[in-house]
């Protein structure tokens, strides 16, 4: 995965992610839902950090191959 790549699937990520569990966050901020605003705040809060280590195995995975293919000649 490129850099342009990786940053093109990072904008569409958080995007989603916003579009998901931020708008179920706010709609529970706007009725003053204590408990539904931690269990939304901790849904955000995971999609953030599985879109974070997502792009850290692509990246991880698209060096070693890059270093494979160094290696290979």
């Amino acid at each position: 995965m490129t850099d342009d790549q990786l940053k093109e699937w990072a904008s569409k990520a958080s995007s989603e992610i916003v579009k998901r569990e931020g708008a179920t966050l706010a709609l529970s901020a706007c009725d003053r839902d204590e408990p539904a605003i931690e269990a939304d705040s901790n849904l955000l809060g995971i999609a953030i950090a599985q879109a974070i280590i997502e792009a850290y195995r692509a990246s991880a995975a698209s060096a070693f191959r890059r270093s494979e293919t160094r290696r290979d000649k």
